[in-house]
């Protein structure tokens, strides 16, 4: 294990111990426009704890990790993802997403994948008939990424994006309705992976690194404001692990880091107005992404309660069967989005079908929570 593995897993142990220390009790979410660009659509990340930056590559590696798209073993794959959502104050909330990839050789790939958020129907009532309306909101995306190998064991991977925010008002007044403006924005990403063979106590394995900065674009205004807000920028470090137990399994063990390089919301009294910090959209873009890594009101503590991390174990029984399970944890003042999640993998000649369900550990009613998500894969 040369010295760039060992600095790579001390950093992220040392991380992943800070998230868990004590920390005081002010509740600031960092809040984002397109927040859907920051949700896990495939079934077989889901099932790891929402881990997927280092993990073996397949055709939804372009929303993780662009950097390993080439490493991918067949030369063109697809995969069909869907996620139910369980949400108390809307209906029909859902996550839909398409991503396939090609090898032009050995040393080159590129990507496509396209994503719709749902985020349902919210009825309403307007005076003075009282008559029923309703509007939607949806979040849609394209994305084209390519990949290319640095020797035989690195990727590097960029990727460019197109988002749109539109909204759909069925209303007798549409005047007392006032949703903004549809917005159009684009982003990019840029990852890295590399890959190594080991031998652990006899038996071939290989670990995998991956590091990549996500959806870094220009800010903007979503349907629902008027404030430019920054889109979810997140930086993420990960780290997976399989060791071939016999000819006929093998077990995988992953770990994702990773934190929204958007500021933080400042201190505020309702009396008085801002004690400490600054409101995230009064920032310039460079600025506040750079500056998130440190410009928490809290100080160092609170820096490190925005640190996001997922980690999964995942079992698998001659490349056919797989068993998954994961955890994810978001500190109770950042978002206490903390569960635990569940899934299963088979595959046949050249298709494949994952699923996987989340159990909340922590009960949050202001955030949606995805259940169900199934992933439909094709390979040759």
């Amino acid at each position: 294990m040369n010295n760039f593995h060992c600095f790579m897993l001390w950093c992220c142990c040392i991380v992943t111990l800070a998230t868990t220390t004590h920390a005081q009790d002010n509740r600031r979410s960092l809040y984002t426009s397109f927040t859907p660009l920051g949700f896990t659509p495939d079934a077989r990340a889901a099932g790891l704890g929402n881990a997927g930056t280092a993990t073996a590559p397949t055709a939804n590696a372009i929303f993780w990790n662009p950097g390993k798209i080439v490493f991918n073993e067949n030369r063109f794959g697809a995969s069909l993802n869907y996620t139910t959502w369980d949400r108390e104050f809307s209906s029909n909330t859902s996550h839909t997403s398409l991503a396939t990839y090609y090898k032009l050789s050995d040393k080159q790939a590129i990507s496509l994948s396209v994503r719709y958020f749902d985020y349902g129907r919210f009825e309403f009532f307007l005076p003075p008939t009282n008559a029923l309306n309703s509007f939607r909101l949806a979040d849609l995306s394209y994305s084209l990424a390519y990949s290319r190998k640095l020797g035989k064991n690195w990727g590097l991977g960029i990727t460019g994006r197109l988002m749109h925010a539109r909204s759909f008002i069925n209303s007798t007044n549409i005047t007392v309705v006032s949703l903004g403006s549809n917005s159009t924005s684009f982003a990019f990403d840029a990852g890295v992976f590399h890959q190594k063979s080991l031998s652990i106590a006899g038996k071939s394995a290989q670990w995998n690194l991956g590091l990549s900065i996500v959806n870094f674009g220009p800010k903007t205004s979503h349907t629902t404001n008027n404030f430019d807000n920054f889109i979810p920028i997140t930086l993420r470090i990960g780290s997976a692990l399989s060791t071939q137990l016999s000819s006929d399994s093998k077990l995988t063990w992953a770990v994702d880091i990773s934190k929204l390089m958007v500021p933080t919301p400042p201190v505020i009294n309702t009396q008085t107005g801002i004690i400490n910090g600054q409101f995230p959209h009064q920032k310039p873009l460079l600025g506040g992404a750079l500056g998130a890594f440190g410009d928490a009101p809290g100080g160092f503590s609170e820096e490190m309660q925005e640190i996001i991390w997922a980690t999964g174990l995942e079992y698998q029984w001659k490349n056919r069967f797989s068993i998954r399970a994961g955890y994810h944890y978001e500190h109770e003042n950042k978002g206490n989005q903390s569960y635990v999640t569940l899934g299963a993998g088979a595959s046949a000649k050249n298709f494949s079908l994952d699923l996987s369900y989340l159990m909340n550990v922590e009960k949050n009613e202001f955030q949606p929570t995805e259940r169900l998500r199934i992933s439909l894969g094709y390979g040759i």
